[in-house]
């Protein structure tokens, strides 16, 4: 699964879900692992966070563009 690659996809009509996978070697050090294992939360937390917010600002920008287009389409409309 890439991550990376999968993010390009929010706006495509059929979206990839995104999965980060995080694998902790508890055997090498168990508190290494439980702290890691936090850190990971903590990481998926602002991942998600950030891509929320991309997507919205990329979702704003979009229908920006759009009422953009329909008060030109309106002006040209009322120029006829």
């Amino acid at each position: 699964n890439d991550f990376s690659e999968n993010a390009t996809t929010l706006m495509d009509d059929h979206p990839k879900k995104l999965e980060l996978i995080y694998v902790p070697n508890e055997g090498y050090n168990f508190l290494s692992a439980q702290i890691g294992g936090t850190a990971a939360e903590k990481i998926k937390t602002a991942v998600s966070e950030k891509v929320t917010e991309t997507y919205a600002e990329t979702m704003f920008d979009k229908v920006s563009k759009l009422a953009d287009g329909v008060k030109q389409a309106s002006d040209g409309a009322g120029k006829l």
